[in-house]
């Protein structure tokens, strides 16, 4: 089964003085492995920052002299680069792409308006799902729902070092 997209590579982009920080990866299944204190973990929430996380779990700032976080997708119709400002108060990402399914210049990082679709509706579409916002899944015993956005996938897809090991099933969101 061919992937209608991947994660092609992630670059941090420096301020002039200082050099970017860049990561390629490959499709299917990247193992980022080390000691400790490399970088794993700093990759793993640098890339969950461009797919939308809270700023304040950005391990590096703006201080450290970078400027964006830059997430290069390929898919099976062109590529789509989302670049998002590092630091409190961004939430919007610049969306650049040759892939039709992705009509949009610019993307929220959470918050989807009637105008400006989110990261994970991006994300989304990319799978098929061209109308997220109208699919709901449900979030408690008591028949609660939530709507359908990345985070609900993400546990599925990213496993940090803590989870490895962990004899909980991977189908249970951890949050």
């Amino acid at each position: 089964m061919k992937p209608s997209f991947w994660l092609s590579s992630l670059t941090v982009i420096a301020y002039e003085r200082e050099k970017d920080s860049s990561i390629t990866f490959k499709p299917g299944l990247n193992v980022i492995y080390g000691p400790s204190n490399t970088g794993k973990t700093w990759i793993l929430k640098t890339l969950d920052y461009a797919l939308g996380a809270d700023p304040d779990k950005l391990p590096i700032t703006e201080s450290m002299g970078y400027t964006h976080v830059r997430l290069t997708i390929k898919t099976a119709r062109g590529l789509v680069e989302l670049t998002r400002p590092i630091g409190t108060g961004h939430n919007t990402l610049e969306v650049s792409s040759t892939d039709p399914r992705v009509p949009v210049s610019r993307c929220k990082a959470r918050g989807r308006t009637k105008t400006t679709p989110t990261v994970a509706d991006v994300l989304l579409w990319l799978i098929g799902f061209d109308h997220p916002e109208e699919y709901k899944l449900l979030a408690s015993a008591d028949l609660k729902t939530q709507g359908l956005t990345w985070r609900t996938f993400w546990h599925l897809l990213f496993a940090n070092e803590g989870r490895i090991g962990s004899e909980t099933s991977i189908l249970l969101n951890p949050d």
